[in-house]
């Protein structure tokens, strides 16, 4: 007989969450204008368009502190269900890809993903220009690049592995298959994971995996060219393995955890693991904690200097005077850190609320109930990659651009839905509420997402399809005019591409002189912009911008149609 008031306390707990989580929105919506005006002006649009969902997400926990109905037991078996929820992410990431983006890749990230996968394809590491557009590098190809002083060269300022993954598949399929299948196999591996967390429990195993796929996170991520699929499951492959724990596949780990660490950014993937090995520590396990550590040691030393290492393979002369390998680290930390800027806290807590909100409506809430009760050190060192993660990051660059959710915390989506799932298990009503947690989550909570990406991807997709049935040899874009307007740059790595599109604001005024003398132009600015649904860049006019544009009428270049 459970215990009178067993359920008072974690009632109180969600209670508390929902008070907290709308708390949290008002203050955003009350910071809206200071935010927008500094360093998250391009996330302003999901301030509002966040509200439906959360509002969804506070009513199912308000609900699930009140309501305690009888458990039934419904559904296929176990290995059944978790087939079909593997086929289900595939059919639901390929589709999603073609019919709500368009085969469209939104972000920047995502950009050069495709391009540094085609490189690598083609059996090199780096893309050589045409003679006649090496001065224009920095205007193919805005930012994250590494700026050789053999101007000819692009390197990408992105680690190899995700886009060498992209280049694999790409041999027999589509490389836009990659993260749907991906993202099954974390389904997958999140299954078995739990299978062997709980193996008296494979109810808690199979909730974790219905709420990993049911997350509108999780599957609108699998639609992108986002590296962060292959962060989620490179994470869990490496926790299955180390789970078994057996000398081969700790090997295995460790050789997973390479490539993890080199996937896009070193920084997510030792985050995920650090929990993991102090709980060796803790257990006293010296030896197989010293291989690890020597393991990722070697692999930090390698990945912080990739691009030392590939210039010298390569004999590419590097930036004189250039920090590289740990320095470029410490330069890059000590750029991103800042954390007194104006409205960084309020962004902080604006990730967190829409990464509650795209998930599952119930997880979060479980996670937190989880919190409370006695768990196992593999539990905990879930639960301190989750923390550690969110406090680096907020440390470092809470920022992340455009992305679906918080992409920052993907890789987490597994231990946070284990976790989440091993509680509900336990409950009486364990199985209504995960249920009711994907059903909410995929019915309801998902196609408002996908409505809302659609919505904004969109316009920016139509506007390159514009700009390149344009008739002319170079497309000037007014970057600094058009909000992610740097987004509508896009040339092949060889520059194959007509027209050939450039940054305006990157063109130094001598060598724009040039091109208007020797190619016909066409300017895209604010016009152009609102002609397509894209807003104006927030703010004052840049300086830069307007010289521009003065210059292009004064000098009748470019056509001026915005």
């Amino acid at each position: 007989m459970r215990a009178p008031g067993l359920f008072i306390r974690p009632a109180i707990v969600l209670r508390l969450l929902a008070a907290a989580l709308l708390a949290i929105h008002v203050l955003r919506l009350w910071t809206r204008e200071q935010i927008c005006a500094s360093v998250a002006w391009n996330m302003c649009q999901y301030l509002v368009g966040d509200t439906l969902p959360l509002a969804i997400v506070v009513g199912c926990l308000l609900l699930l502190s009140i309501v305690q109905p009888r458990p039934r037991l419904i559904g296929l078996p176990p290995f059944a269900t978790i087939a079909l929820l593997c086929l289900m992410t595939v059919v639901i990431g390929l589709s999603g890809r073609t019919i709500i983006f368009g085969d469209f890749d939104f972000s920047r990230d995502e950009v050069l993903a495709v391009q540094d996968g085609e490189i690598i394809a083609g059996g090199k590491l780096m893309a050589q220009l045409p003679s006649q557009w090496e001065e224009d590098r920095g205007a193919l190809q805005p930012f994250f690049i590494v700026r050789l002083p053999d101007k000819r060269l692009i390197l990408s300022a992105y680690l190899p592995v995700h886009s060498a993954l992209r280049a694999l598949v790409s041999k027999i399929a589509d490389p836009a298959w990659l993260n749907p299948l991906l993202s099954a196999v974390s389904v997958w591996l999140l299954y078995m994971i739990g299978r062997r967390l709980w193996p008296t429990r494979p109810d808690a195993a199979l909730l974790s995996a219905v709420l990993l796929a049911s997350s509108p996170q999780f599957l609108i991520t699998s639609m992108t060219s986002y590296a962060m699929s292959a962060h989620l499951a490179l994470n869990l492959l490496w926790l299955w393995l180390f789970l078994r724990d057996r000398p081969l596949a700790h090997l295995a780990a460790m050789i997973v955890g390479f490539a993890a660490c080199g996937l896009h950014q070193l920084i997510f993937h030792p985050l995920f693991v650090a929990p993991f090995l102090l709980s060796l520590w803790q257990a006293k396990r010296w030896r197989l904690l010293g291989a690890y550590v020597l393991a990722y040691g070697a692999m930090g030393l390698f990945w912080i200097n990739y691009w030392l290492l590939l210039a010298l393979l390569t004999q590419t002369q590097m930036p004189q005077g250039a920090p590289l390998g740990a320095g470029l680290l410490v330069q890059r930390l000590a750029e991103f850190i800042d954390l007194f800027e104006p409205g960084f806290v309020p962004l902080m807590g604006q990730n967190l609320v829409r990464f509650v909100v795209w998930q599952s409506p119930l997880v979060v809430g479980l996670f937190w109930l989880a919190l409370r009760r006695q768990r196992s050190l593999h539990e905990e060192a879930m639960v301190g990659g989750i923390v550690l993660t969110i406090l680096i990051v907020f440390v470092v660059t809470a920022e992340q651009g455009l992305g679906w959710g918080y992409r920052y915390l993907h890789g987490c989506l597994g231990s946070l839905c284990l976790l989440a799932g091993a509680y509900a298990a336990r409950l009486p009503q364990g199985r209504w509420v995960g249920l009711a947690s994907a059903l909410v989550g995929f019915c309801v909570l998902l196609p408002l997402h996908l409505r809302a990406a659609a919505d904004l991807v969109t316009p920016y997709r139509e506007a390159v399809a514009a700009i390149e049935q344009q008739k002319v040899d170079v497309v000037l874009v007014d970057t600094d005019s058009l909000r992610h307007g740097v987004d509508l740059v896009r040339n092949r790595p060889q520059v194959t591409n007509h027209p050939v599109v450039l940054a305006l604001a990157a063109l130094p005024m001598e060598r724009l002189a040039q091109i208007c003398a020797a190619h016909s132009t066409l300017y895209l600015g604010r016009d152009f912009g609102a002609l397509h649904g894209i807003e104006p860049s927030p703010g004052e006019e840049r300086e830069r911008a307007r010289i521009r544009r003065q210059w292009l009428e004064q000098a009748s270049c470019g056509h001026r149609k915005g």
